[in-house]
């Protein structure tokens, strides 16, 4: 994590190439140069985002020195991802509303679009650079102009130990897939909104949350660990749900034909979703299965029942579909011509299944008999 005396230079070299960029801009804005005029203001525009991305940088925890290098080359090359931030981090200063990020990314989408189909003269659209009008181009000047001057009021300074400490643990968990959902929810959204005069609060907010779900859990474990093996009918008791999410490659699946299975199974129910080729599988355990067991004994019995499903079907069922079926490369290249190549294996390596639907008699008679 950088110090303000490390980063503050850089910051204000970005800024200043930002202003000289904006006053290019206000120069050359006469008629058949406004679409220059507005080129040179998504440039500044881009310099106010780097800047702040190059702060939120100096922050986050580094990675690797390999994968912090290849990350600040991929953000550096992304010109929407720049202008947003330009757009809505200083708008997030006054609003502090995360509802808005849509909003301001498809503003910068926009800018974007606009700034590569009209610098440039395209045979195809030869009045494209007539649609960037005075009152066009002045409006990007403007706002350019006000994300600059707010960025300029800024006054920095170095974190102290524990908001140091929060921001490192907030990068860390924007991460986590598992966290992730969460920090930008409607319920954390609201509370961030409702804690916008203190920014640190939200954070800590948060920090606390999940650090007060991960010590209940770890008691629920413990608790789960000591748990001796029930007698009697309590065994059978259902304490446990394990859900697997399948891709068909060979049936298209239709709810109606999951409706005798769930009917007449139990513990196994079989759920439907948008994706035709797609099957979600839903298992009930008891509690005579205590938690050191139950990864190996749910593997054990996914994998006979995936097999089961395969066999009945005559299909393929599995948890994620063959990709390389032409191909095993990612990119081939001709070092005399410095062209890309593409070879392809024809036929593919993938059957032809023709139309195949998921059959209820498929499900209800051969499945029970193979999974048994």
């Amino acid at each position: 994590m950088a110090t303000i005396e490390e980063i503050e230079p850089i910051l204000n070299a970005c800024l200043l190439n930002a202003e000289r960029l904006l006053s290019s801009a206000k120069v050359v804005m006469a008629p058949g140069q406004y679409h220059v005029a507005y080129h040179l203001a998504a440039l500044a525009m881009e310099e106010i985002g780097k800047a702040g991305l190059i702060f939120i940088e100096s922050v986050d925890p580094k990675d690797e020195p390999e994968q912090e290098d290849s990350r600040l080359s991929k953000w550096m090359e992304d010109h929407e991802r720049k202008l947003f931030w330009a757009i809505w981090l200083p708008a997030f200063g006054i609003e502090a509303n995360w509802r808005t990020i849509p909003k301001h990314m498809e503003l910068a989408k926009g800018i974007h679009e606009t700034r590569l189909q009209t610098l440039y003269f395209d045979p195809a659209y030869p009045n494209a650079q007539d649609e960037i009008t005075e009152e066009r181009a002045g409006r990007l000047v403007r706002l350019t102009e006000s994300r600059l001057e707010m960025e300029k009021a800024k006054r920095y300074r170095d974190l102290d130990e524990q908001e140091r400490s929060d921001m490192q643990w907030f990068f860390l968990a924007t991460r986590n897939p598992e966290m992730k959902p969460f920090i930008f929810s409607k319920q954390s959204i609201e509370k961030q909104i409702e804690l916008q005069d203190n920014r640190t609060g939200w954070i800590r907010w948060l920090r606390e949350l999940f650090e007060e779900q991960a010590r209940k859990a770890m008691e629920q474990a413990q608790i789960e660990m000591q748990r001796q093996r029930p007698e009697g009918e309590e065994k059978y008791t259902d304490k446990w749900k394990l859900r697997i999410r399948l891709k068909s490659w060979s049936h298209s699946i239709r709810p109606n034909q999951l409706t005798g299975w769930n009917k007449d199974i139990d513990k196994i129910k079989l759920i439907h979703t948008s994706d035709r080729n797609e099957l979600i599988v839903e298992f009930t355990i008891g509690k005579n299965i205590l938690m050191g067991n139950l990864w190996g004994m749910g593997m054990q019995s996914v994998m006979i029942f995936v097999s089961a499903l395969n066999i009945s079907t005559s299909g393929f069922f599995w948890w994620y579909l063959p990709t390389f079926t032409s191909r095993f490369y990612e990119t081939i290249t001709d070092l005399e011509t410095d062209h890309q190549v593409i070879i392809e294996r024809v036929p593919e390596l993938r059957i032809s299944w023709g139309h195949m639907a998921l059959k209820e008699d498929d499900l209800l008679r051969q499945m029970p008999m193979v999974f048994g």
